[in-house]
């Protein structure tokens, strides 16, 4: 659940910082302009303005390096909530992460993705949520097993029957 908004948290300090970036930067110097613009010989003082404003850019984009990294990190650490929501049946959680935008055939250990940990684990109302986000059904693990081998493995007959029914072999 903290992954979740702390996503969301990393896009909307991103728009705050632009847009205090711009305020903050960007109407001084336009402002300066204009006055240079009115006033016959000040090249001196507009020059520094334009190197300060030159330099607050080059650190606000500097700044993005970080925050760019924590987005990466939190979108894998994402991909493993699903993988472990998925195991475990979380029917809701797996669906609000895929409303996210994650990828649905997300690999976890021994590449197994969601559909066949929740077809493994014999959760079919995950199985139902994840399907609706179009994964690849007849994806095979590091093992050659499907989600519909799985299912079968372990004997879940209206997982099976999902599977099939969305076109699993």
């Amino acid at each position: 659940m903290f992954e979740v908004f702390g996503a969301m948290f990393v896009i909307v300090f991103i728009i705050i910082g632009v847009g205090i970036c711009i305020l903050v930067f960007c109407v001084p110097v336009i402002l300066a302009w204009s006055r240079y613009l009115k006033e016959k010989n000040p090249p001196e003082r507009v020059r520094r303005i334009g190197n300060i404003a030159c330099c607050c850019w080059l650190g606000f984009f500097l700044a993005l390096i970080p925050i760019t990294f924590c987005g990466i990190v939190g979108y894998n650490m994402l991909e493993r909530q699903l993988i472990s929501a998925a195991s475990a049946g979380d029917t809701k959680t797996v669906e609000r992460i895929l409303r996210i935008g994650i990828d649905v055939d997300a690999a976890g250990e021994g590449s197994y993705s969601p559909l066949m940990l929740a077809a493994e684990g014999g959760h079919t109302d995950t199985v139902k949520v994840v399907l609706r986000y179009h994964p690849y059904v007849n994806k095979a693990g590091s093992h050659g097993d499907t989600a519909l081998k799985l299912a079968q493995q372990h004997d879940h007959q209206d997982t099976i029957q999902v599977l099939k029914d969305a076109g699993a072999q």
